[in-house]
């Protein structure tokens, strides 16, 4: 049931967004730059800082991901992987 809710949610998005595509090209334009005065500026222009974003975040995660052992074994999270699950670790 979830795939065919999905299915139909995203059919609906493509049918909403071609109207609105298509309804770019029959309204009148105030644009302050000439570049905009263009047809489906506004849809390209998002979908082009989209694609940026995720390719700056990408840029970024690598510059502040920090090792798997970074806090070492000090760390208040860190839980002893031998012990998860057993009755030991529920009463410590």
């Amino acid at each position: 049931m979830s795939g065919y809710i999905t299915s139909r949610v995203l059919y609906a998005l493509g049918i909403i967004c071609f109207a609105l595509a298509a309804a770019d090209f029959f309204r009148e334009r105030h644009g302050a730059f000439a570049i905009e005065q263009t047809p489906l500026f506004y849809c390209l222009f998002g979908f082009a800082v989209y694609v940026a974003v995720i390719f700056i975040a990408k840029g970024l995660r690598r510059l502040t991901l920090r090792p798997e052992d970074f806090y070492g074994a000090e760390a208040t999270d860190q839980e002893d992987e031998r012990m998860a699950g057993t009755e030991e670790a529920r009463n410590a």
